[in-house]
Formats: C-alpha cells, sequence, structure tokens
C-alpha cells in the first residue's frame, strides 16, 4: 500500500521512543515521516523498524516498508513486507496493528510463521502483549490453518 498525503510535513530519520509505567520500551524509527496536518498526532512513516522490550521478556523487532504511527496513544499500524522477530519465533505479513489500549498485536493478510522445527500459514495471528499467549487462525471456519514440518538434517 502506498501512503499519499496531500497536505505534510516531511521529516527524514526519525525515532520516537516511549516507556510504560511498568518499565516497558517501545521504540520506533524511520527513514522519512510524514506529518498529517489535518490531524499532527499521525505520522506517515517509510522504512520502518521497531522494538518492543517487555519487562522479563524477549525483545520483539518488527519491520516494513511502511506504518502509521500515533504519537498520542503509540498505535501503530505497519504495512508492506512486515516482519516480526521474538526470540526464535518469527513472522511474516502484510499488516500488523499494535495496540497499546488494547494491548494487542494484530498479523493478517497472508501471515506466515516459523519457530523451531515448523512452519505454518494462516488468515490471522493476534498476541496479548500482557500475557504473551498467541491464537493463530482462519477467518474463514471451512478453512484450516495450513501446519508443515521443517526438515531438520534428516534427524527430527
Amino acid at each position: 500500500m502506498e501512503q499519499t498525503i496531500t497536505n505534510e510535513s516531511l521529516i527524514e530519520d526519525l525515532k520516537y521512543l516511549s516507556t510504560d509505567k511498568e518499565g516497558n520500551e517501545y521504540k520506533i524509527e524511520a527513514k522519512k515521516g510524514n506529518i498529517d496536518k489535518s490531524n499532527p498526532d499521525l505520522i506517515y512513516l517509510e522504512s520502518v523498524e521497531a522494538t518492543i522490550l517487555l519487562k522479563d521478556s524477549d525483545l520483539i523487532s518488527i519491520k516494513s516498508e511502511f506504518a502509521k504511527y500515533n504519537t498520542k496513544n503509540f498505535n501503530t499500524l505497519f504495512n508492506n513486507s512486515v516482519s516480526v522477530n521474538y526470540g526464535e519465533h518469527i513472522m511474516s505479513s502484510e499488516f500488523l496493528d499494535l495496540s497499546f489500549e488494547n494491548n494487542l498485536v494484530s498479523i493478517y493478510d497472508n501471515v506466515r510463521y516459523v519457530s523451531g522445527i515448523s512452519s505454518l500459514k494462516a488468515d490471522k495471528a493476534e498476541i496479548d502483549i500482557i500475557n504473551k499467549k498467541t491464537k493463530i487462525f482462519m477467518e474463514s471456519s471451512n478453512k484450516k490453518v495450513q501446519i508443515n514440518n521443517i526438515s531438520n538434517n534428516g534427524n527430527n
């Protein structure tokens, strides 16, 4: 999804860092950002990298070509070639919606997941930021999540 803003202010090499009262950190960086003059809380980002460091947890790394970032509540919609790395878990999709208000990460549209010796394809995945529980599912009840074992030198 190409993002075009008609009423804009351009920022290059930007970085935002926030820490909540529990000590969780969120950092987002981009090569370029366009501030929406009709809503200055929104910034449309290009070449985006974000990290979430939850207290007592692994670092979550998110990359995408574009994102829409809300500077007021830190909610971010990543799109185009989204990749997520969390410990030994790797996910990719076209969209990732990070909602701090709902403590939820929603990953959707062509979801691919790889961890250990298995991989899967699904329509959507949701991760609860607080308890770190993940749900992976299909939007339609007549479709099934595709799970594959990854060969590991023939010893698995």
